[in-house]
This record gives C-alpha cells, sequence and structure tokens, in this order.
C-alpha cells in the first residue's frame, strides 16, 4: 500500500514521544528503517504508526496505531489507539502480573471456553476470496491487524483469522 504523509508524521511523534521513556532502547517501525528485526536482549520498540493505511486513504474508520515494547526478548507492554472510535487498548505482560485497560478502565478476561461465532479477517482477503466464505460462523471483514486484534480483546471477535505471516509491527502491540 502507499504511504501517506500521515504514516511518516505518526512515526515522528511517537519516536519522539517514546523514545525519551527508555535511554537506549531500539526502534523498529514500519515507517522506519532498522538494521535488525529485533535486537535480542535489549529494550526494543515495535511500532505501526498507521496500520491500515489502505482503509485511511479510502476513509474507512479501520486504521488504528499499534505500539509494543520487548525487554530481554519478551512482549511486556503494547497498546493499540483506534481514533475513530476514541478508544486507547494497553495490556501489560510482566511476570504473572496481566492487565489490559480501554481508555484507562480495566477490561474483563476473555473466557478462552467460549463458543466461537464471530470471526474477524482481513478486508482484503476477504474481498479477494482468499478466506472460504462459506465457514460456519458469523464472518466480518475488517481492515487493519490492529482493529481485529482489538475486535478480538473486546470480544467483537472470537476469533481473527489471517491468510498470511504478519510482520512483528502489525501485531505486537495488539497481542499484548
Amino acid at each position: 500500500s502507499d504511504l501517506t504523509e500521515a504514516d511518516y508524521a505518526s512515526d515522528d511523534v511517537l519516536h519522539r514521544m517514546l523514545m525519551p521513556l527508555i535511554p537506549g532502547a531500539h526502534w523498529i517501525s514500519e515507517e522506519s528503517e532498522q538494521d535488525a528485526p529485533l535486537v535480542h536482549g535489549e529494550p526494543t520498540w515495535v511500532v505501526d504508526p498507521l496500520d491500515g493505511t489502505r482503509e485511511f486513504v479510502r476513509g474507512l474508520p479501520e486504521f488504528g496505531v499499534t505500539v509494543g515494547l520487548f525487554v530481554d526478548d519478551r512482549l511486556v507492554l503494547g497498546a493499540a489507539g483506534l481514533p475513530s472510535d476514541g478508544v486507547v487498548m494497553t495490556g501489560l505482560l510482566d511476570g504473572e502480573r496481566r492487565e489490559a485497560r480501554r481508555n484507562g478502565e480495566p477490561m474483563a478476561a476473555l473466557d478462552l471456553e467460549r463458543e466461537v461465532r464471530r470471526v474477524v479477517v482481513s478486508r482484503n482477503d476477504y474481498e479477494r476470496h482468499r478466506i472460504h466464505l462459506q465457514l460456519p460462523w458469523d464472518v466480518y471483514p475488517c481492515g487493519s491487524a490492529v482493529v481485529k486484534l482489538a475486535h478480538a480483546a473486546d470480544g467483537s471477535a472470537d476469533v481473527y483469522f489471517s491468510t498470511g505471516p504478519r510482520s512483528i509491527w502489525d501485531v505486537a502491540g495488539g497481542t499484548a
């Protein structure tokens, strides 16, 4: 997809705000050049400053901002910003401590035993018929990976299916 000025502006703002928080941390962003995919053993910010550029350009509300932090090769912190919904979801993974919040309010833990009823898939895959349309669940297409992960985290969807690999910046923040 084509990058926009918004992709680069968001990357610049996030870089300026996050890098001073952990001196010496590394930066991996979809919009920035990096020497290594992940610097093992060292703090690393992993960012997609505008996930869903295609949807953003089309005027669809299915785009977001995603930030993850790796420390000692483990994802420890993540955030997913959904500007169209006015929502910021955060996740903390600190040893045994697991905490998720939506706009600062604690989120209920997901019931991993719940029945699958609703599945979110890539809009691109759906439109190109890469997803078999006769799945036994309600299937709905959506833009960016971070929005799909947010839907799975807040219970709007039970499962996020993907037909292909995703980059670390696509999933780090939303996974946390």
